[in-house]
């Protein structure tokens, strides 16, 4: 029976550490390893995964001076001895059947990586997952391998493999491969992209059962990451090497990505009143419009951009019509997909 290494990296994450194992420790597929990366907790979360680790030998619990998310990943997976690895963030929390559904397909198909959806809660509603005993959900999956990795990741399910949470990976196809610890926003998106680039086979249930918590926090910590050099590195990275090797579409794809997020984050920062951030956000911008891919994202982020950054007065009246004028195209399209009635 194989073993699946469950790495949970923890900071200052008191009031959601119990669930958050627990849920692991109920798994109805036993053979696990349950490695706690604890990074250098100012609270107490250190003393909760200490009395959790009494509860269960399945536990290790690895202590570590704070070096970020990352780097407790990287330390996982450097420690880890199961022929799967599953990754699992210490606010979240999974159904007890997941981890054994995820087994039976990588059996079944020989995959390399599984996964599903997530479903978003906030903390009421993840308290109440708690109270309910989880529902197994009938399953349907797909799968992909070849090339059909990198379509998967930069168009078709290009949200559902932007990040690591509920995702077992076979540990042989991980290889070297690490998480960037010099990123502060996408780091798990970059490791996405290189695992795609290997041409994985992937199996993909679209049900949602991995519960991904919505903290009232994450807006301000998600302001603070915005003014950092490297939030935007990652979108740069795949775009730029996806352009060296010919690959325009998927290029294009990270291109727009970087420039909606410059435009979602100036306007985030210029709202909240922030004007050395904005500004800073800007400079990038002006600087993004010498690519030679600028020129081909399309009029509707044209205009977006140049509303927003050089005349932002008309940035919010410019995207409600944007938006007005794609929902209109899109029930068009889908009225054009209709089967037509002849009566007689």
């Amino acid at each position: 029976m194989e073993k699946v290494s469950v790495i949970i990296p923890v900071y200052n994450e008191e009031h959601y550490i119990e669930q958050c194992v627990r849920s692991v420790m109920n798994q109805t597929y036993r053979n696990l390893e349950i490695l706690i990366i604890e990074d250098g907790s100012e609270d107490r979360s250190l003393d909760i995964c200490k009395e959790l680790s009494r509860c269960d030998k399945r536990i290790r619990l690895i202590e570590q001076a704070n070096a970020g998310v990352s780097e407790a990943r990287n330390r996982g997976l450097d420690i880890a001895e199961g022929e799967y690895v599953f990754f699992l963030d210490a606010d979240d929390a999974i159904p007890q059947f997941l981890i054994e559904k995820f087994i039976c397909q990588a059996r079944r198909q020989h995959a390399e990586i599984i996964m599903c959806n997530c479903r978003k809660e906030n903390n009421f509603q993840m308290k109440q997952l708690e109270r309910e005993a989880a529902k197994e959900e009938g399953d349907s999956w797909i799968v992909g391998c070849g090339e059909q990795s990198e379509e998967w990741f930069h168009l078709r399910y290009q949200e559902e493999m932007s990040n690591i949470g509920g995702k077992m990976f076979d540990i042989k196809s991980i290889g070297e491969l690490r998480f960037d610890k010099n990123l502060s926003y996408g780091e798990d998106t970059l490791f996405m992209y290189f695992m795609a680039c290997k041409h994985v086979k992937t199996a993909y249930c679209r049900q949602s059962w991995y519960y991904y918590r919505m903290r009232a926090d994450s807006a301000t910590h998600s302001e603070d990451m915005m003014k950092r050099e490297q939030y935007f590195e990652c979108s740069r990275t795949i775009r730029d090497k996806e352009y060296e090797k010919n690959k325009t579409q998927y290029a294009l794809v990270w291109e727009r990505m970087l420039i909606h997020q410059m435009i979602k984050s100036f306007s985030r920062l210029k709202r909240s009143g922030d004007k050395e951030g904005s500004q800073s956000i800007k400079n990038q911008a002006v600087i993004e419009r010498t690519y030679p891919l600028f020129q081909k994202i399309g009029r509707d982020m044209k205009a977006l951009y140049f509303t927003c950054f050089f005349c932002y007065p008309l940035y919010v009246p410019c995207r409600i019509v944007l938006s007005i004028i794609q929902e209109i195209l899109d029930d068009l399209w889908k009225m054009r997909q209709r089967p037509v009635k002849i009566f007689l």
